[in-house]
């Protein structure tokens, strides 16, 4: 689904997935949380939704952009960029490709309550 900007939206459900060793896992997705967000500051659901949908398009657009998005003591969505050469054997030629990818980097405090770690 394509927003006002033609930016693919992402759409993030919430389904029981099974882990590895047969254990299920709750996956908590975009509409969860608006929901708990809304009940927290008693508005709409809805709204608190299309603002998460706002601010995901916003950061896709951003992202799209080259700019990296920084939340202070959450973390960080970097663009790496990588060089990888590639040898055609009958020619001996190198071809240089670069690739793009985005990188999440957890802030500290993220990881530690992720962790269940005490604050610093």
């Amino acid at each position: 689904m394509q927003n006002a900007h033609g930016i693919e939206s992402i759409g993030i459900g919430v389904e029981n997935i099974e882990k590895q060793k047969g254990r299920k896992k709750q996956v908590i997705g975009r509409r969860d949380l608006a929901k708990e967000v809304a009940a927290e500051i008693e508005m709409d659901a809805q709204i608190i939704q299309n603002l998460f949908s706002l601010l995901l398009d916003k950061m896709i657009e951003h992202l799209q952009n080259g700019e990296e998005i920084h939340f202070k003591s959450f973390g960080s969505f970097l663009l790496v960029e990588k060089e990888g050469g590639i040898r055609d054997p009958e020619t001996d030629e190198e071809e240089i490709k670069r690739e793009r990818s985005l990188v999440f980097v957890p802030g500290s405090k993220l990881k530690d309550a992720a962790l269940n770690k005490a604050s610093v």
